[in-house]
């Protein structure tokens, strides 16, 4: 056998390993799959093939993955520092077998989108969260697989064909081992703490299904703090190209939905949905989908501003509506409008005069309360007082605003409250003053709670413009105090209540 036929030979024995190596690799993550149905439906097909376990399926796969030597892939400075930093790592605070939270990153191509990605994810890190990191190669042609297969700890999913987002999710997800799943777009950046601040607010609340990440841009603007989903199943980003720090965005609220670019579920509720819907393959609107099947299993799906991930939209799926992934979105849009006709009918209207009140998605009555300054529970017993009846209003299912009348967000106490669900009003500098931020909520309000007397005449006059609000001075008033309900044009009405 002469050299030539020796080396095609050679290479063929090669491909055949490599391909029966990807296929037992696929079998594994099928075998270890916590999805019932997808088990059943292996388990029938070997049975049809005459299959007996430890029998790989003779099929051949197309390679995924360029064929790429790790001294090439080092040569470029990023991807060495990625791979010395991430192992560095995990050698000091390795990922866990036994994880409270997996992330699930879909990546097709980009290599160096992906790698900036995972050295946000190197750079922060995890110091006390036990995490498993799961990387979806979806059969990208350049170094994205042999790039990922030299991270410590990082489970590689490796698509024989490309299948999407909605697929490669759904992959990922079928070996997460933890209590929670979060999927990450690989466009993205982390910032400190994001996990974690997603992690201990579900930990804190049961009643939460899925949390999601703010988004902002690489130049620091608002890309989406939480959606909005209209009757007409359009959405809009609330908050888009607005300044990151304005009060409207920073503090937990319900949401109708948070993207997929940065979500975490409960992965027993993920799983009794059956994952993402395969129907909405590759991409679009499963996000939506995931977090109004949520609701229907009791759960809520809210927004954590301190969980700040930049993404740089357009990279995975492009911008263009009418081309490529991106086209879907108006194919997955007239999908989920049938599937959920008959709750979005009690959605707000697609107008953006509606967006105050469609992004606060409240149930309850508004309260607005106004004290001279934020509570600080620790310093006043008068503080420690109101601080407690915020949290019963809360409870009671009241949406609380807050408005300090120094209209300042004394820390730590603001950002208490915010995480708490309360919307507080206050300044930041180059933002809105508080007559033009109390101006947008008092139309939503069903009450208004003075505490003090001395506040009361001037803010209670000012209220008078709205129609039908309840004005009452809380604080040194009697309990049997008059709560003065403002009729239309300003009218006082003679009853009290």
């Amino acid at each position: 056998m002469d050299q030539a036929r020796l080396d095609a030979a050679l290479q063929q024995l090669s491909d055949e390993r490599e391909t029966l190596n990807r296929l037992r690799y696929d079998y594994a993550i099928v075998a270890q799959s916590r999805f019932f149905g997808l088990r059943e439906l292996w388990n029938a097909i070997k049975a049809m093939l005459g299959l007996r376990r430890g029998v790989a399926v003779p099929v051949t796969l197309p390679a995924a993955t360029a064929s790429v030597s790790t001294h090439a892939l080092l040569a470029k400075p990023e991807y060495a520092r990625l791979v010395a930093t991430w192992n560095a790592r995990a050698a000091t605070r390795p990922l866990s077998q036994t994880p409270l939270v997996s992330v699930v990153i879909p990546a097709h191509n980009h290599a160096e989108t992906t790698a900036t990605c995972l050295q946000s994810i190197a750079d922060t890190w995890f110091e006390t969260l036990a995490v498993q990191i799961i990387v979806v190669d979806d059969a990208s042609s350049d170094e994205t697989g042999a790039l990922v297969g030299l991270l410590q700890d990082v489970d590689l999913v490796s698509n024989g064909h490309n299948q999407g987002f909605v697929r490669s999710c759904n992959r990922g997800a079928a070996i997460a081992r933890g209590r929670y799943i979060c999927f990450l777009n690989n466009d993205t950046v982390v910032r400190d703490a994001w996990l974690d601040e997603l992690v201990s607010l579900a930990e804190e609340d049961p009643t939460i299904g899925a949390v999601g990440s703010k988004l902002v841009y690489p130049d620091g603007k608002l890309q989406e703090a939480g959606g909005i989903i209209f009757q007409d199943a359009s959405g809009w980003n609330y908050g888009r190209n607005e300044r990151a720090d304005d009060p409207r965005y920073n503090f937990v609220r319900e949401v109708d939905y948070c993207s997929g670019a940065a979500l975490m579920a409960r992965a027993d509720a993920f799983r009794e949905l059956g994952g993402f819907d395969d129907s909405l393959a590759p991409a679009y609107y499963e996000d939506v989908d995931l977090c109004f099947g949520l609701r229907t299993l009791g759960y809520r799906v809210v927004y954590q501003p301190r969980s700040v991930v930049v993404h740089f939209e357009g990279v995975s799926s492009g911008t263009d509506i009418t081309s490529g992934t991106k086209r879907f979105q108006a194919v997955n849009r007239t999908k989920f409008a049938a599937k959920w006709g008959t709750v979005l009918a009690k959605h707000q209207k697609g107008d953006a005069r509606h967006v105050p009140n469609a992004a606060r998605r409240r149930s309850g009555r508004a309260i607005l309360v106004i004290d001279s300054y934020v509570p600080m529970y620790d310093k006043e017993a008068g503080s420690n007082r109101l601080f407690k009846i915020l949290k019963i209003m809360l409870d009671a299912g009241y949406y609380v605003f807050f408005l300090p009348d120094n209209y300042a967000a004394i820390q730590p106490y603001a950002s208490e409250l915010q995480g708490l669900g309360v919307e507080v009003l206050h300044h930041v500098h180059g933002g809105r003053p508080a007559s033009e931020a109390l101006d947008e909520v008092l139309p939503m309000l069903d009450f208004a709670w003075i505490c003090r007397p001395e506040l009361y005449a001037t803010r209670r006059r000012r209220s008078c413009t709205i129609p039908s609000i309840c004005i009452s001075c809380g604080s040194g008033v009697k309990p049997n105090s008059p709560v003065i309900p403002i009729r239309k044009r300003g009218k006082r009405s003679s009853k009290s209540s």
